[in-house]
């Protein structure tokens, strides 16, 4: 039940084809929404990074060893500006991406340098993680389906995951394999907040597609910050509020008159032979995106909000039976940033990704045609819910950063079987056995009202010390689950018969003559279940060499599931994962780099174990 996994990656090369200003190490952060900026100048200049856009502005004087860095800053486009002694300037513009490092090293010449254009993106030669990062103005750019595993699968090692896994709702068979693990040991976060529904590992919240500012996806080697992961992770940051007001609406419409027909197996054909057929049934999807960010106080406070609106029909005439579902999800999203001062900041997020899918169900009278039989109801399935995100960064000195995250999310698992009440009949008499009655699917109903609720919160501080950039920081996470199961009706009939001679259940039929008999049984478990998930982590960043950075990391991580009594059934303590790596900057030019990294990884008991294994149960077998 308990997974953990041991990684040395070997060398890799990683090449951009941007233009790098810079080759001195920064400190990345991934699972933050941040990023930072970093270089080198003269002992006793002076840096200044400004976004005008959010508001962000901040200095500091270069030390003796002539390094400066500008940690955990929000991400977008910066004026980085070098006064020397004498009053001279020069300016850089760079482009900071979530979870990445931007670097900018200013030259000996005293000669005045005002740089204006574009702000360049550069690689972050300080991290010895592979890293993917995309902007939602590429994703404009980029063809792809408009979901987040579409996206995760740009990234180096990137592929999709087996179709049969996922959870019920929309992303049902659409998972990313990240770094070879499988589709349920990866995690998923948003501004910095885990949202992966780990009751199975294969379902997470999800703000409205256009509401993503940035996706990061990690493929595994990343540092100790991360943990409760043997794959990847993938790191969403949403969009924010400017300094300029702007607002929009889009509208989508897939209207099945204008699809394409397809190739099937016909009915009756020839073994093996394919024909066109235009089979009966349609996919009609209606999407709408409302938007508007701008500053509520200028340069203090700045909010952005988005309202989207999908409504989907899909019509299926099967062969045995036809199904009508429909798809509403009313979504949101509304982030908050408020700059109490230049060294405080304080980010609000709170979106929804609820959705509800009603599926009409009828025989066919006959395979594949549009005549609707006997209704076997309409089934309700509900999914997704809303997560509240609050953070707090503090610049408590020009070298100390600190920041606390909390954060309560909520994902919707209840159904409404309109067969629920319908028991469980097998005639097993007949050969091929039957089913009778008015039941569907597997004959196991989920408990209608399944829902999870998390509750976290970390504390990350970045401590900058000459060579050395320490990183440590702690998080505890309390996943609350309800859930469980029965056979539809309560009850399950099986209808046998006895053979002269032959044993049921222990007791041999000696009437001399084949008896018929009834089999039945009751199956109930479930309840309220608790998953305690707590880390703390230390980190070190070292300056080798002006080219050369060196990782070492060390996690510890302790899982705990309570069963339906709140009693510990699992509690492993002490997982210690020590993390490493090298990173060099090939030509110092920031634009090859070659890395290495070593680490050891955990991954928590899902809470489906909770369930299965320590709820209350009740199973019986009598004989009629």
């Amino acid at each position: 039940m308990f997974r953990k996994k041991l990684v040395v990656r070997a060398l890799y090369l990683a090449c951009t084809l941007a233009v790098g200003t810079a080759v001195v190490p920064g400190t990345a952060y991934a699972q933050q929404t941040a990023g930072s900026i970093s270089g080198t100048a003269a002992a006793g200049d002076k840096v200044m990074i400004e976004n005008k856009a959010i508001g962000i502005t901040r200095e500091v004087t270069v030390g003796a060893g002539g390094s400066w860095q500008f940690s955990q800053i929000p991400a977008g486009s910066y004026t980085v500006t070098l006064t020397r002694a004498n009053g001279q300037k020069e300016t850089r513009l760079l482009q900071v991406a979530p979870g990445e490092g931007a670097f900018a090293t200013f030259g000996a010449t005293l000669a005045a340098v005002e740089v204006s254009g574009v702000a360049t993106r550069t690689i972050d030669v300080s991290s010895p993680t592979p890293s993917f990062s995309i902007s939602a103005e590429t994703i404009d750019r980029t063809p792809v389906a408009q979901n987040v595993t579409a996206v995760t699968l740009l990234a180096p090692t990137a592929l999709q995951g087996d179709g049969r896994l996922g959870d019920n709702g929309a992303r049902a068979g659409n998972l990313p394999s990240l770094g070879g693990a499988s589709v349920a040991e990866n995690a998923y976060y948003i501004n910095g907040f885990n949202v992966t529904n780990i009751v199975k590992g294969v379902a997470f919240n999800e703000v409205p597609f256009q509401g993503i500012g940035n996706l990061q996806g990690l493929p595994g080697g990343y540092g100790a910050e991360y943990g409760r992961s043997l794959g990847g992770v993938v790191s969403v940051t949403t969009k924010r509020g400017t300094d300029e007001w702007k607002g929009g609406v889009s509208l989508s419409w897939v209207p099945d008159a204008l699809r394409g027909s397809s190739i099937y197996y016909a009915p009756g054909a020839t073994p093996g032979t394919w024909i066109p057929v235009n089979r009966p049934g349609k996919t009609d999807l209606t999407e709408v995106n409302l938007y508007a960010g701008g500053p509520l106080i200028k340069d203090t406070l700045y909010g952005f909000a988005l309202i989207r609106g999908v409504n989907e029909k899909i019509s299926t005439y099967g062969e045995n039976q036809h199904n009508f579902n429909r798809t509403k999800t009313p979504e949101y999203l509304v982030k908050l940033d408020w700059n109490i001062t230049k060294d405080h900041l304080l980010e609000f997020t709170t979106f929804s990704d609820k959705s509800k899918e009603t599926v009409g169900n009828y025989l066919a009278v006959q395979p594949y045609t549009t005549e609707l039989g006997q209704s076997l109801g309409t089934d309700t399935y509900n999914t997704g819910g809303e997560n509240h995100i609050l953070k707090w960064t503090g610049y408590l000195t020009d070298n100390f950063t600190l920041s606390a995250l909390a954060g309560v999310g909520r994902y919707s698992r209840s159904n409404d079987i309109f067969s629920a009440g319908c028991p469980v009949v097998i005639e097993a008499r007949t050969s091929p056995t039957q089913r009778l009655g008015c039941w569907t699917g597997s004959g196991i109903v989920d408990d209608p009202n399944a829902r999870d609720k998390r509750t976290a919160y970390r504390l990350d501080a970045e401590w900058v010390l000459g060579k050395h950039t320490l990183r440590f920081g702690l998080d505890n996470e309390i996943y609350d689950t309800v859930d469980g199961g029965q056979y539809n009706g309560g009850i399950f009939y099986r209808l046998a018969t006895w053979a002269a001679g032959g044993t049921v259940n222990g007791v041999v039929n000696n009437t001399g003559g084949p008896l018929d008999y009834v089999r039945t049984r009751v199956f109930q478990n479930g309840g309220t279940f608790q998953t305690k998930n707590s880390a703390w982590y230390v980190e070190d960043t070292i300056q080798v060499t002006k080219d050369l950075v060196a990782t070492l990391g060390l996690r510890n991580e302790q899982f705990e599931n309570l069963n339906d009594k709140k009693l510990p059934f699992i509690e492993v303590n002490n997982t210690w994962a020590p993390r490493g790596g090298l990173a060099w900057n090939v030509k110092g030019d920031g634009q090859t780099k070659l890395f290495t990294n070593f680490g050891r990884y955990y991954i928590p008991v899902y809470a489906n174990t909770n369930v299965r294994l320590s709820g209350s149960e009740l199973f019986y077998e009598e004989y009629y």
